[in-house]
């Protein structure tokens, strides 16, 4: 997880602080917090959760559910189609 963190990626780290992504080095990040976009530089270590990548997996899972359950639904009315013939 701390390995996919990009730039653009909200994320909270171990001590909770929040922020936005914005430059990615092999073992440090740089993120902008707050209205102000205070920059700071955290160890990859600290990171705790990508909300965006957590999101992102969110959404997937949501849509491949909807999918299923329409592949489903019309599978079921091919079938009753079926019967009623």
């Amino acid at each position: 997880m701390r390995n996919a963190v990009e730039v653009g990626d909200e994320i909270t780290t171990i001590g909770g602080i929040c922020g936005k992504v914005v430059i990615v080095k092999e073992q440090h990040l740089i993120i902008e917090t707050g209205a102000d976009r205070n920059r700071m530089q955290i160890t990859r270590w600290a990171v705790q959760q990508n909300v965006t990548a957590t999101e992102r997996v969110k959404a997937e899972r949501e849509a491949a559910k909807a999918a299923a359950e329409k592949a489903k639904a019309e599978k079921k009315a091919a079938k009753g189609k079926k019967d009623a013939e």
